[in-house]
Parts: C-alpha cells; sequence; structure tokens
C-alpha cells in the first residue's frame, strides 16, 4: 500500500494494531512515497512503479486501486493473464459517454481485445469502456 507522507503515521498505527501477520496468504506492506503535498505527488503510475522497483517484482503483479469494489472474484482476471502470458487490463462498460467523461480512464479495444488507446478522463471519451482505478 503506497500512502503519502502526511498519513503514513496514522497508517502504520493502523497496520501495526490490524496486520501484524500474514492473513489469506498476503502481507499488507506500508510504503512511504516520500510526498507532502498534491504538487510532490508521484500519481497512480508512479505509485506503482515505485512498489514494483522496492520490491524487485518480477513475478506476476495485482494491481488493483484502493477505491474499487468488487461484485465477484479476480480469479478470471488472473487466469486470463495466465493464459494469454501478458498484461491484462480490467475494464467495465458504462451505460454512456457522459458516465465516463472527464471522471475515468477511458479504453478502446481491438476486435483481438488488446488495448488499443488509453486516455486520462477525456473531454470527449472515444469508448463507454473505462479503467476503474483512474476515478477522481
Amino acid at each position: 500500500m503506497v500512502v503519502n507522507a502526511c498519513f503514513y503515521s496514522q497508517l502504520a498505527e493502523w497496520h501495526a494494531r490490524y496486520c501484524p501477520e500474514r492473513r489469506a496468504g498476503a502481507t499488507i506492506v506500508l510504503i512511504n512515497d516520500g510526498s507532502s503535498s498534491n504538487e510532490e505527488r508521484l500519481g497512480a503510475v508512479g505509485d506503482v512503479c515505485l512498489a514494483l522497483e522496492r520490491y524487485r517484482c518480477n513475478d506476476a503483479t495485482l494491481i488493483v486501486a484502493g477505491d474499487n469494489m468488487f461484485e465477484s472474484g479476480l480469479g478470471a482476471l488472473c487466469d486470463l493473464r495466465r493464459c494469454r502470458a501478458a498484461s491484462v487490463l480490467g475494464v467495465h462498460r458504462f451505460a454512456s459517454l457522459e458516465e465516463v467523461r472527464k471522471r475515468l480512464g477511458v479504453v478502446t479495444i481491438a476486435e483481438d481485445q488488446r488495448a488499443l488507446t488509453f486516455e486520462e478522463k477525456p473531454e470527449r471519451p472515444q469508448s463507454t469502456l473505462a479503467a476503474t482505478p483512474s476515478t477522481s
């Protein structure tokens, strides 16, 4: 879990109290990104890069934004990644372009399901498919 310097000590206290050991085969690790203002933030991609570099992740890695909620398990997404032996991006199809406009990272895909474009919070979205971790 990548956190900013402003709230790191509070989250470290929470972590010490509620996450002292591995649960369900996973460990929660806190990473202080060193930022103390909006101008210093690394952003979502920067935070992911920081975590991957810090822990030298060479294996398959599942990256999930902390503000996402799932109605079903992530097993199918993990299975697809193994089957394709490639990176996989989970997206959601929204009902209208207005729902994604200026709010979400919009994705267009090819017939073979490869991502063709990804545009962060576009004014004029080209698709109703959105990668929900980019919500604000």
